[in-house]
């Protein structure tokens, strides 16, 4: 039977310190990358890097874990719009994690089950243990996995929900407002069920009737 460790999505007042009313639409979203490093840290138990600016290749922030067993690195995109994300930007950052598993595996043998994990590792050790199939799905090379999450501020349209569900990459996609401080929806794509079966998203009801979901990683 597998055992669940629950990662709570709900947020303390200490944790939840923001970037004070920021004007323009880049510091916006600077914010709401530095809110995203802490919600993933603090409230899903991953210790990620902040690496967001013009040439950050899509990618906001970075790092490792170890999950159900297996480490793991882990990047993530942030996306503070005001309407619902459909599913194309969530395509174009599977995209994005395809040309960095690319890049890190140029000119470099495939690392063995020691393999450095390190998402600021140079081309003499791989970042992870992945490759592209022709289909877009991601092939276990070694020990190391790839695991990208997509944050939206105004949450997700229907088709990129829809996209979700037949999606082979291993994607997160959560919805989170910096200004209300929670989670408000967690959505698996198949890849990532694929990659860690077992992993559930539970919910948990307040008094108020409001809806908090939770992130379960299935764990050895």
């Amino acid at each position: 039977m597998l055992r669940f460790a629950q990662l709570s999505a709900r947020h303390t007042s200490s944790q939840s310190a923001v970037i004070s009313n920021p004007v323009s639409k880049t510091a916006k979203g600077v914010a709401y990358e530095l809110y995203v490093q802490r919600t993933l840290q603090c409230h899903f138990g991953l210790h990620v890097h902040h690496q967001g600016g013009s040439f950050d290749r899509g990618i906001d922030v970075s790092g490792t874990a170890t999950i159900a067993g297996h480490a793991v690195s882990v990047y993530g995109q942030c996306k503070h719009h005001v309407r619902k994300l459909g599913a194309e930007p969530i395509r174009s950052f599977v995209g994005a994690l395809e040309r960095v598993v690319r890049m890190n595996h140029v000119g470099n043998p495939i690392a063995d089950a020691d393999a450095n994990c390190d998402p600021y590792a140079g081309n003499d050790k791989p970042l992870v243990g992945l490759e592209m199939r022709k289909n877009g799905a991601f092939q276990t090379t070694n020990s190391c996995f790839v695991l990208g999450f997509v944050f939206a501020h105004s949450g997700y349209s229907a088709d990129a929900v829809q996209f979700l569900t037949t999606l082979p990459a291993p994607i997160i996609a959560v919805a989170t407002k910096m200004d209300s401080d929670r989670i408000e929806a967690v959505h698996l794509s198949a890849g990532c069920r694929s990659l860690f079966p077992g992993i559930n998203v539970a919910v948990q009801r307040n008094f108020d009737g409001s809806v908090i979901p939770i992130l379960q990683f299935p764990h050895v």
